[in-house]
């Protein structure tokens, strides 16, 4: 963990060879907290991708994302011990639907708490994403507020627990 008081960045991130733009790649035993972060992309983006990694904390800090198209503030695939608490995030999308957060793939121990989230977007919002076949065990999250608290489940697996915001629990 690299501590760094009031630290800023904005730009317009990389794919990484796949997947949307994102400012951070998430590794294992990481965290962000803290940071004033801003993406802004034609393409499809977001601020983080936490891709099977473990135990990966983003907290007490404030993130946007500004897309042309699909616009997702963090994406969860494959990973477990994550924790979302205490940001301001917010999310436009001009060109597609805003999300949240993005679930794939086989999750676990995944807590979302304390978070304010405003979303705008050209077709729809999501609070909560899960693409067909996300699954997601020990799923738990309270004191969240936004503007929207809609829950999209594509044909996701199994979901055990659920994260509440504005009082609407989701899944």
């Amino acid at each position: 963990t690299v501590a760094i008081p009031n630290a800023s960045i904005a730009g317009t991130g990389s794919n990484g060879g796949a997947g949307s733009n994102r400012l951070f790649n998430m590794a294992d035993n990481s965290s962000l907290v803290g940071i004033t972060a801003s993406i802004t992309s034609t393409l499809s983006a977001s601020i983080a991708r936490i891709d099977g990694k473990q135990n990966v904390t983003i907290g007490d800090s404030t993130l946007k994302v500004m897309s042309g198209s699909t616009a997702s503030g963090i994406q969860i695939s494959g990973s477990s011990n994550v924790n979302i608490e205490n940001n301001n995030i917010s999310v436009v999308s001009n060109g597609a639907n805003s999300q949240f957060t993005t679930f794939q793939g086989t999750n676990s121990n995944i807590a979302i708490n304390d978070n304010t989230v405003s979303m705008t977007s050209a077709t729809s919002n999501y609070y909560l994403f899960f693409a067909g076949g996300a699954q997601v065990s020990n799923f738990s999250g309270t004191g969240n507020t936004s503007n929207d608290t809609s829950c999209h489940d594509g044909t996701a697996g199994p979901i055990t627990g659920s994260v509440t915001t504005n009082g609407i629990t989701c899944p």
